[in-house]
Formats: C-alpha cells, structure tokens, sequence
C-alpha cells in the first residue's frame, strides 16, 4: 500500500504544534531556576484563567501561594 503525504490544515497545525511543544520543552530543561519558576507562573496563570469568576488579583493570590508551598516542599525533600 502506497503511503501518501498528509497536507491537510489540520495535519500541518498538529505537526507544527509538536515542534514548538518539544521546542518549548527543550528550552524549559535548560533554564535557570529564575527562568523555570518564570515559566512555571506563566503556564499557571494560563490554566487558572480558564476558571470563571476567578478575578486577576485572585490568580495572582494563588499563584504566588502555590510557589511558596512548592518551594517549601522542595527545600524540605532537598534537606532530607
């Protein structure tokens, strides 16, 4: 059976998407912990503003609570 090349749009998005997810992926290994933790915020944000009713001074709120728990679960297994 003769294989044929996939152009459709919906193809050529979902190749594109997977470049620039293991693009992304790359650069996050690579980041200095300022970076990552950077990153970490900006795909969070992203996430909680997809809730309804969360206003952007709550988002913040949590954001910046998750970041200190996470940072005092790492510091506590880096300890042990």
């Amino acid at each position: 059976m003769v294989r044929t090349k996939d152009n459709s749009p919906e193809n050529k998005i979902k190749i594109a998407t997977e470049k620039l997810i293991m693009a992304a992926r790359k650069l996050v290994q690579s980041a200095t912990p300022t970076e990552a933790l950077e990153i970490w915020k900006f795909v969070k944000t992203q996430q909680l503003k997809r809730i309804p009713g969360l206003t952007a001074e709550q988002i913040q709120t949590l954001i910046e609570t998750q970041a200190k728990e996470t940072s005092v679960r790492d510091k506590e297994r880096t300890s042990s």
